[in-house]
């Protein structure tokens, strides 16, 4: 039996984002999430996409951001899995640590 976890992924950048465009891409490879566009001050503007879905491993979570990087140049994004992660991806992936 899997056990599920909702996680929270967050990516922008500062020229505007398309998040409709995002979920076809995302849709087309067979992930199950919930986009919502946001904007934020890091102080300046920028444009983002917030992605939500249910997980049960750490290859759900990989699988979209090699998605996401097929189709975008995210650097980092930030991560949140229930209540035991919360930073970058990268680092939750284990493939190196971000720089911001």
């Amino acid at each position: 039996m899997k056990i599920y976890t909702s996680s929270t992924l967050s990516v922008s950048q500062k020229d505007p984002l398309d998040c409709l465009e995002m979920a076809h891409h995302l849709s087309r490879a067979g992930i199950i999430t919930s986009i919502t566009s946001n904007i934020s001050t890091q102080p300046q503007i920028e444009y983002g996409c917030r992605l939500t879905q249910s997980i049960s491993t750490t290859e759900d979570i990989s699988k979209i951001w090699k998605t996401l990087k097929k189709h975008y140049p995210f650097q980092c994004g930030h991560l949140t899995v229930g209540n035991g992660f919360e930073g970058c991806i990268l680092t939750y992936l284990s493939e190196k640590k971000c720089t911001n």
